[in-house]
């Protein structure tokens, strides 16, 4: 019991930084510009496109690698924890970029239904309001099984075998060693080219050019959450050395 209330609050503490960079650098530029980019964005659709651009990818990002590379968030380092493989090593990156696609799905999907294809707040009642409860029930049964399961495995813990420990009882940590810190980099590097390159094209065929804008705002946030813990835990591993 006590092991599940301690990861919702470190998942909540990791919303809570995530908020006041993301949605904070948003409300600046907002601010700064009178209104963009929500005065330029025309349907639901592009307001979902770039919520999933400019807040979705860097909270993958942070996510994936904070977990893959230190084996921990900032939240759940506050409160003391760690995840590991159930064999007690560190996760591979497949494990944490799995478990964080099924525990971010319930989030997801919310402001997809909200904002798609009509924002709620442009209309009188919106005409998919009952789809709210999905998201809703899946999230209940991520926490009642997380509860039953004594905290240490959630669902998304049981599909990719892995489980949450304290800190001090973690026995294995294995530090990133020079190859794959390359293949973190090139693998961020390439993905982000990737966003970049699709979103340049769709602004030239739609001449809506803050698609490319909310492009290059999420190449510099998600190299910004991958690349520094992949940083240190490469230091670690030479200062192992």
């Amino acid at each position: 019991m006590r092991l599940a209330v301690r990861r919702l609050l470190a998942y909540w503490l990791d919303f809570v930084l995530l908020a006041v960079i993301l949605a904070g650098l948003q409300w600046a530029v907002y601010m700064i510009t009178a209104g963009f980019a929500f005065n330029r964005l025309r349907s639901g659709y592009e307001i979902e496109w770039w919520v999933l651009i400019t807040i979705s990818f860097p909270t993958w990002a942070y996510f994936i690698f904070w977990e893959w590379c230190r084996q921990e968030t900032i939240g759940k380092r506050l409160l003391k924890l760690k995840v590991v493989s159930n064999d007690g090593s560190s996760p591979a990156f497949k494990q944490a970029a799995l478990r964080t696609l099924i525990r971010l799905l319930p989030w997801e999907m919310t402001h997809l239904i909200i904002l798609v294809p009509d924002p709620w707040w442009s209309v009188d009642r919106p005409e998919n309001e009952y789809l709210i409860w999905i998201p809703n029930i899946i999230m209940f049964v991520y926490i009642m099984l997380l509860f039953l399961n004594q905290g240490e495995s959630g669902l998304h813990d049981r599909v990719v075998r892995t489980r949450v420990e304290e800190a001090q009882r973690v026995k294995s940590h294995k530090p990133i060693n020079t190859q794959e810190f390359k293949k973190g980099i090139i693998f961020s590097l390439t993905v982000t080219s990737i966003v970049l390159l699709i979103f340049m094209t769709t602004s030239l065929i739609t001449h809506n050019w803050y698609f490319l804008i909310a492009a290059v705002w999420s190449v510099v946030l998600v190299n910004g959450m991958t690349l520094a813990p992949l940083y240190a835990a490469y230091k670690r591993n030479q200062k192992e050395i």
